[in-house]
């Protein structure tokens, strides 16, 4: 996969940054981490901050709003993963992916532990601030908005509503692994499987993951993270989806959608986000059972 939105996004870097990330990705693909050894500078150079929300922001596919947002977050690892806004022409506004859930949304599927640090080009929504009291140790954050002072993420969102509130222990990034096995079994559902098991539905048991597979047989899983104010959850698709356009891939390439969940929970959003495929691609969406 020729990746022209990372060349575009490469190019607003200086040479020296440009060079130190394309070196440190050698023969692998980009896929929206960046290297604590490239990232290091941020920590000690606020200067090169604002290229990197740039090289971001060049990942945002914004039809509705045109308005680009760039974010960055550093995970417990040192390294640094990327987020962008992402917007569906003729869909219901509801269906956005904000760049700050993007960012965590990446750091998460890659592993991380937590983050410490967010970066972003423009302030946080009331919408992404709930979102970020999802997550383990908020009050350990620190927010860095373009052009303006360091602050704690505590500051941005005081007196929260969060999950000790519904008496959910477990935060985002610390949730415990679920247990399921898929009623389908082969080695591409179990690898949905397994993400499912690691996806967060502590409010409604609603624990699932969707696999999109490319034309070319590549595939991309999103998990459903769920909020303890409901409508900031990040649904499964839009975690896959704003992976995908990470890796060079656009909605065009998928052929095929699985969704391995657990059924007679509190929600079901199979045909929720069937609509979506049907009307983005015209795919369809098959359906695996976790027992």
């Amino acid at each position: 996969m020729n990746n022209s939105r990372f060349n575009q996004a490469l190019a607003t870097l200086s040479p020296n940054d440009a060079q130190a990330l394309t070196n440190a990705l050698g023969n692998q693909s980009f896929s929206g981490q960046i290297p604590a050894s490239v990232i290091a500078p941020i920590q000690t150079q606020p200067e090169a901050l604002p290229q990197w929300l740039n090289f971001a922001a060049k990942f945002a596919i914004t039809p509705v709003s045109n308005f680009n947002v760039g974010a960055l977050v550093i995970g417990h690892s040192g390294a640094a993963y990327i987020g962008a806004n992402m917007e569906f022409a003729g869909q219901a506004l509801s269906q956005s992916v904000h760049g700050e859930q993007s960012a965590i949304n990446n750091a998460w599927l890659h592993g991380e532990t937590g983050i410490s640090q967010l970066f972003v080009n423009a302030s946080p929504c009331g919408h992404c601030r709930q979102f970020i009291r999802e997550i383990a140790q908020p009050h350990q954050l620190q927010v860095y908005v373009l052009g303006k002072d360091q602050i704690a993420f505590t500051k941005l969102l005081p007196d929260s509503f969060g999950p000790d509130d519904l008496g959910n222990k477990f935060a985002l990034f610390e949730q415990p692994l679920q247990t399921f096995t898929g009623a389908i079994q082969s080695p591409l559902i179990d690898e949905i499987v397994k993400h499912a098991n690691a996806s967060y539905a502590p409010y409604t048991g609603y624990y699932h993951a969707i696999g999109l597979i490319t034309s070319d047989e590549r595939l991309f899983v999103g998990r459903y993270a769920e909020n303890v104010a409901y409508n900031p959850s990040l649904p499964a698709l839009q975690s896959a989806l704003s992976q995908l356009r990470f890796s060079g891939y656009d909605i065009i390439d998928i052929k095929r959608s699985i969704l391995a969940h657990k059924t007679e929970q509190k929600i079901n959003m199979a045909e929720h986000y069937l609509s979506l495929l049907k009307q983005l691609n015209s795919l369809n969406l098959d359906l695996v059972k976790l027992t």
